[in-house]
């Protein structure tokens, strides 16, 4: 498996506290945002991040700074409202140029760490209705087990360029579902 600590890359693990802070805060204000609005604007820009990368503008752009924390509160706050942050949190690590290893070492130990911070405030929230659906939620966790050990087998011989590709075309068709399905 591939370690977080070979990673060169400190802008992409310094976003992981933003993103964990914003989506503790988002998580809280759940209730009272509008969810299918939420998902139709995470359709939209999970596609026009897409089009970014398949254009390979995302390749001649890198946030910096503030940019970078903003990344981080945008998918924060997504991952928060309408649960579904990976999308982003993948689209927003294609503007970093990182290799395949890179990318699935920091999209894995961030996937983690934000998982650590908002199951707290679900089971506060949800409790009950979650202990109803531990058999899905098993297998899920089993699915997400065998797909990063499966994942990093197939992506990781992949060339930069592919390995982008592949990731615009998946974040595309993320969002695309999610415009359908709002």
């Amino acid at each position: 498996m591939v370690s977080l600590a070979r990673t060169d890359h400190a802008a992409p693990i310094r976003q992981v506290g933003v993103v964990v802070a914003s989506l503790v805060l988002w998580a809280l204000l759940y209730s009272q945002l509008g969810q299918p609005i939420l998902t139709r604007i995470l359709g939209a820009l999970l596609v026009l991040t897409a089009m970014a990368q398949l254009t390979r503008w995302s390749s001649r752009w890198q946030p910096r700074g503030l940019m970078v924390q903003c990344l981080g509160w945008v998918s924060g706050f997504f991952g928060g409202i309408a649960g579904n942050q990976g999308g982003l949190r993948a689209a927003a690590l294609t503007a970093f140029g990182l290799t395949p290893s890179q990318f699935v070492a920091t999209a894995t130990a961030t996937g983690l760490l934000v998982d650590l911070a908002r199951a707290p405030v679900y089971a506060w929230r949800s409790g009950s209705a979650m202990v109803a659906l531990w058999v899905p939620i098993t297998i899920a966790i089993a699915g997400v087990l065998a797909g990063t050990l499966l994942g990093e087998r197939v992506l990781l011989g992949l060339s930069r360029e592919r390995f982008g590709q592949i990731v615009g075309i998946a974040i595309g068709l993320l969002g695309l579902w999610l415009l359908v399905l709002a």
